[in-house]
């Protein structure tokens, strides 16, 4: 992390910073090693790092207040499980290369990745959780995985290059297993030698996901450029109608497409569902609430998501976390109260 140059693109070159800056409202990792890099005021890209048995493993957090390119120039020898768990961004590898879309549930294996790239946010929130290892401990993973063999043939002959093609990687999901990993690493308790091994073991699971689903995936019709604009128009609708319990009908007579077009487009640019993805900014909204009041009543916690029935909001909310709602708001009332009892010792 401290051998990376970023910068904003026709700007600045930005700096890396030990820690959190206490201004920040981001999820922490007790154990991790942790930077910063103040992209403005106000604006923040946060790592978190944390070595778990062979697998280093980044945890990174994105908050801005305009959309904003920003390169990154890095070397690395290490073959990515890459994981975006929140947000959107666009990418090219060159001045010169081809943008990319990459959207929340976006996953591939990279070797020998791209020495210069460039990020466009069109979201201003995102997370990503990428697992390392070594081309030695990837050898291994081949033998153990033949699906893997190809790429670790490319990673010898030093080229870029990736399990799933671009039209293919958002169709893996492993958003539930990336998030039990973090709450775990969250919640990593004193006797931390078990805790490693637990999780490494739950790493072992999503490399073996990934295996699992190399060369399955069915292909999927081509987006248009200009229909793919039009999906990113209505996926930013959608997002600011969340509360609407029409938002998806509204937003296909906001932009004249039939119901069955909107499916077909968002599901292959999205690999969701437009109804999906408006219950998932639901929770989003729900989760967000609980973070400014965890003490709230679980009706009204359902009513900041555009729910009117709590049991309706909790068995939704758990469909998607894992935990209840009300699990949830007692793993933020914990963290409360945690920092409370360290400002008190302080």
């Amino acid at each position: 992390m401290l051998q990376s140059i970023v910068g904003i693109l026709g700007g600045p070159r930005l700096t890396v910073e030990p820690s959190i800056p206490p201004n920040v409202n981001c999820r922490i990792l007790p154990y991790a090693k942790a930077y910063h890099i103040k992209v403005a005021k106000g604006e923040y890209m946060i790592f978190q790092y944390l070595q778990i048995g062979r697998y280093a493993c980044w945890f990174s957090q994105y908050f801005l207040k305009y959309r904003r390119q920003l390169y990154c120039k890095m070397h690395s020898d290490d073959v990515e499980f890459h994981c975006l768990l929140d947000g959107e961004a666009m990418y090219k590898l060159s001045q010169e290369g081809k943008w990319f879309l990459t959207s929340a549930g976006t996953n591939n294996v990279i070797v020998n990745p791209a020495p210069f790239t460039i990020t466009s946010f069109t979201s201003l929130q995102m997370s990503t959780f990428d697992i390392h290892v070594t081309p030695e401990h990837f050898k291994t993973l081949a033998k153990t995985y033949p699906v893997f063999k190809e790429l670790y043939d490319q990673m010898l002959l030093g080229k870029t290059s990736t399990l799933f093609p671009e039209k293919q990687q958002n169709n893996l999901n492993f958003s539930l297993q990336v998030n039990a990993v973090l709450r775990q690493m969250e919640a990593i308790s004193s006797n931390l030698n078990e805790s490693m091994i637990n999780l490494e073991k739950q790493l072992d699971d999503i490399i073996a996901s990934f295996a699992k689903h190399a060369g399955s995936i069915e292909n999927q019709h081509i987006v248009p450029q200009a229909m793919m604009d039009k999906m990113m128009d209505v996926k930013q609708y959608i997002s600011k109608n969340v509360l609407s319990r029409n938002a998806v009908a509204e937003a296909q007579k906001e932009f004249s497409i039939s119901a069955a077009l909107l499916n077909k487009n968002f599901k292959t640019v999205y690999k969701m569902t437009p109804r999906e993805f408006l219950l998932k900014e639901k929770i989003r909204e729900i989760k967000c609430f609980m973070k400014d009041n965890p003490t709230e009543k679980l009706i009204n916690i359902s009513m900041a998501g555009g729910f009117k029935d709590p049991k309706h909001a909790n068995e939704k909310f758990k469909q998607l976390e894992g935990v209840s709602i009300r699990q949830y708001r007692e793993i933020l009332k914990d963290k409360l109260n945690n920092k409370e009892d360290h400002l008190e010792m302080d």
